[in-house]
Formats: structure tokens, sequence, C-alpha cells
């Protein structure tokens, strides 16, 4: 079950809290903050509520909110920060967001790095209403394999060393290929958006809030003002990298291989 964990402004710089948070977030939780963590000016947020950086006013103060959130980040959650990599600050889109789904990057290969977001209701008065529902490996029992989204295959040492010497063979990140295809699967299946189970949350106006988005199905029931900036934590900065999907989906499709080969 998911829970909100409050960050008090007493548990902001200290090392241990650090780990503590990344704990607390690979075990598929939510960091909440209930207002703005950082300085920044309530004009300047209503400007980029308004404007949505569109014009030079804005936009200025949509680069000064995102360098913010990235150093007000890095040093609540050290262990991440070291190799990151990290987006612009954008406005959420409202169809990106209103069926249960989880987050995988259209526009790069992640190859197993986790993605972490941090969202911004920026509505000077309209609260959020957001629901998560089921986390990725309990998704990966009802729809990986025959039942929904076939698991990718296990390639021998062979390939591997073909893919070495011949780099024009090398495919897709098999984690990216499974990911994109599981999310349009969950987006379209009627069936899992009406019975999944549900928890809805509220987030007022002003307060942030950060999760691993690859993690836990969720979906937004209001958008207006919802603005977000996504990091990407490679496997090897997790303190529990047994936890991430990538592990999960590795260990299910050895299983799944192992199962094939008992049965033939």
């Amino acid at each position: 079950m998911v829970k909100k964990v409050f960050v008090l402004d007493r548990e902001w710089g200290d090392p241990l809290s650090a780990y503590r948070f990344c704990e607390e977030l690979e075990d598929g939780n939510i960091l909440y903050f209930e207002t703005v963590p950082f300085s920044f000016p309530k004009e300047a947020m209503d400007k980029m509520w308004k404007k949505n950086g569109q014009d030079k006013r804005g936009q200025g103060a949509f680069h000064r909110f995102a360098e913010k959130a990235v150093t007000f980040l890095g040093g609540l959650l050290k262990p991440y920060s070291g190799e990151w990599e990290y987006d612009a600050l954008f406005r959420c889109d409202e169809k990106e967001l209103s069926s249960l789904h989880l987050d995988i990057c259209q526009k790069r290969l992640v190859k197993g790095a986790r993605i972490l977001q941090f969202f911004t209701n920026m509505h000077p008065k309209d609260p959020l209403h957001w629901i998560t529902s089921n986390s990725f490996e309990q998704i990966l029992l009802l729809f990986g394999g025959e039942r929904g989204v076939q698991l990718p295959r296990i390639h021998g040492p062979w390939r591997r060393r073909l893919e070495t010497c011949f780099p024009f063979l090398r495919q897709e990140s098999f984690y990216d290929a499974f990911m994109r295809k599981l999310c349009r699967y969950l987006k379209r299946n009627e069936h899992f958006q009406l019975i999944a189970p549900k928890l809805e949350w509220i987030f007022p106006p002003g307060s942030c809030w950060a999760f691993f988005t690859d993690h836990i199905a969720h979906a937004s029931l209001t958008d207006l003002g919802l603005w977000k900036q996504t990091f990407f934590i490679p496997q090897k900065l997790l303190l529990s990298p047994y936890k991430s999907p990538l592990a999960i989906l590795e260990r299910q499709m050895h299983a799944s291989s192992f199962h094939s080969q008992i049965l033939s």
C-alpha cells in the first residue's frame, strides 16, 4: 500500500534522512511537501500558471523554479544526485495522466534507470485529485506473458558476443520496449481501469510531491496547474536495485524461461 511520507523542514540536508527518503521512494511511497520546499515568490508561481511559460517573463520564472527544484532535490536525495539526469520542467498534459498508467520515457531509452518525478500544484486555489493503484510487480503478475504483454526473450551469450562485435545488431533496450508495450496495454485495458484498486490523494495548492512513477500505476482526476520535472536515476545509484522494475522484470523473465524448459 502506497503511503504519503511528510518531509519536514528540519530533515532537509540531513545525511541520514537522505538515505531514509531514498528508501521510502524505492519502496513505492510518495514524498510529500505541504508547501514548495524552497524560496520562490508566489506571484512568480501564479505567472507560471497563467502564462504556461509562453512569454519571456513566464519563461524566466519557469527556469528559476526548475533550477531551484534540481538544487533542492540534489540535497534532499544526496545518494542519487551524483550522476542523475533530468529533463526540463513542463506542464502536464491532461490526456497523459487521465488513465491509470506506469511511466516510461518516449523520447529516450532509460535502459532500466528509474523515473523519479517531482510534481507541483501551481493552481492558486484548487487542489489536485489523484489516484494510485497496483505496483509494477503486481501488474507484471497480472498481465505479463500470455496473460497480456509478452515477456522479452532471454538471449544467450552468443547473441551478446555478436552484438559486441556488430553494434548494428543491437535492438532497442528490451526493458524500454516492454515497458512501452505494457503502458499502452494498461491505458487501453478498460477492465483494468475499471476494477483496479484505487487510493485517492488530494494535493492542495502550492504543495509538492515526488515518487517513482515507473513503480506505481497512477492517474490524475484533475490537472489544472500541474507541473512536473523528471529525474532519471541509474541502477548503480539505487540503494535497493533489486526492488526496481528492471530487476523484477528480469527475475520474471528467468522464471518464465526456466518454467518453459521444464515443460518442454
